[in-house]
């Protein structure tokens, strides 16, 4: 089963953990472990479908982030983001996931700006620039009211949601 699997269907709104998210981070750990060659090799493959999953699996890891204050997985979401990003269905399928992660970086006192530059040279072009654009807006456009988002819930059971 991939990415484009129908199985994804709703994945946004699936409960948090679930099986589909340890299937996603295998497709990133293959990534992040693989060559150049490799890497390039998955880009390629990768089509908008799957690219749209990767960036719904980036906000999923945001909430996982503050559940678990956990900068694992905030930099997971950051990657599967970056991958995501420009391949996705829709054009700007990043940014709901990137306004998350920016908002878990807050809560978890961390600088997504220095995560992402000490992943960048794994990351496609593509994708590490538009989260940096996303990074140099100003912080009311990087806010969850910015982007009609809010969260829900505490704790286990914390998540983003439209708002």
């Amino acid at each position: 089963m991939g990415l484009e699997d129908k199985r994804f269907n709703g994945y946004l709104k699936i409960a948090l953990p679930h099986a589909l998210d340890a299937q996603v981070h295998r497709y990133i750990r293959s990534y992040l472990s693989g060559s150049a060659e490799h890497r390039a090799w998955m880009l390629n493959r990768l089509r908008p479908r799957a690219g749209s999953v990767l960036c719904v699996y980036g906000q999923r890891m945001a909430a996982m982030a503050v559940r678990e204050e956990s900068r694992d997985a905030l930099n997971k979401g950051l990657v599967a983001v970056a991958i995501g990003a420009g391949r996705s269905e829709y054009e700007h399928d990043e940014l709901y996931p990137l306004v998350a992660l920016h908002h878990s970086a807050i809560l978890l006192e961390v600088s997504l700006q220095r995560a992402l530059e000490q992943i960048a040279y794994l990351l496609p072009s593509q994708g590490t620039q538009q989260i940096q654009c996303f990074l140099d807006r100003s912080d009311e456009d990087k806010s969850l009211e910015g982007m009609r988002l809010a969260t829900e819930g505490q704790g286990d059971s914390f998540r983003y949601v439209s708002g």
